[in-house]
């Protein structure tokens, strides 16, 4: 009988072993705590929080240096990137911090607002929507440079997570509730709740 359990046990170890080579591995531990990632290729990434910036790597995450951004005073809660090397991430405060050259360099703004900014998304036409914890969607039609403001004061929770399926179909998402625009969040347009 124990000569059953032998091979039984010996398969199931190196089948164990076989297989715990695949999937997830660990390639590197943050000294500072992050909660949101974001790559725009294979190689290039940032992610964020980070003491006044950005972790960024440019080997495929196996090594993290912190990119400093001048006169940043709020945490980056969420990062996305254009095909044309712009790059946008929002914050604490109504603060969103932008780079032109894949970001190498970064411009601090504040998009008129106290609001902590909680997610961002961008349209295939270009249009950037903002979601924040007061409730309000911020868009802007010009890159970022202005911003326009929807309030959701019927929502129970504001979203925490925005995205578009094209330029006129968006959806929001909370804990509680979902919204969805099929008209692009054009101003006197609501919401679909």
């Amino acid at each position: 009988m124990k000569k059953l359990y032998l091979p039984i046990m010996l398969s199931f170890i190196i089948h164990v072993n076989v297989f715990a080579q695949e999937g997830w591995k660990l390639i590197y531990t943050f000294p500072w705590g992050v909660n949101s990632v974001f790559f725009e290729d294979s190689l290039n990434g940032f992610a964020y929080p980070a003491p006044s910036g950005l972790y960024r790597t440019t080997d495929g995450g196996e090594s993290w240096n912190i990119d400093t951004i001048a006169n940043l005073n709020s945490n980056i809660s969420k990062i996305i990137s254009f095909g044309n090397n712009t790059v946008i991430g929002v914050g604490t405060g109504g603060t969103i911090v932008q780079s032109s050259d894949g970001g190498n360099n970064w411009e601090v703004k504040n998009i008129g607002t106290t609001d902590n900014l909680i997610s961002i998304c961008s349209t295939i036409d270009g249009k950037i929507f903002i979601s924040s914890d007061s409730k309000n969607i911020y868009r802007s039609t010009d890159n970022g440079n202005s911003w326009n403001i929807y309030s959701l004061d019927t929502m129970y929770n504001y979203p925490s997570s925005i995205s578009f399926s094209n330029s006129l179909v968006g959806y929001g998402l909370s804990n509680e509730t979902s919204i969805k625009t099929t008209d692009g969040g054009i101003p006197g347009l609501q919401f679909h709740r």
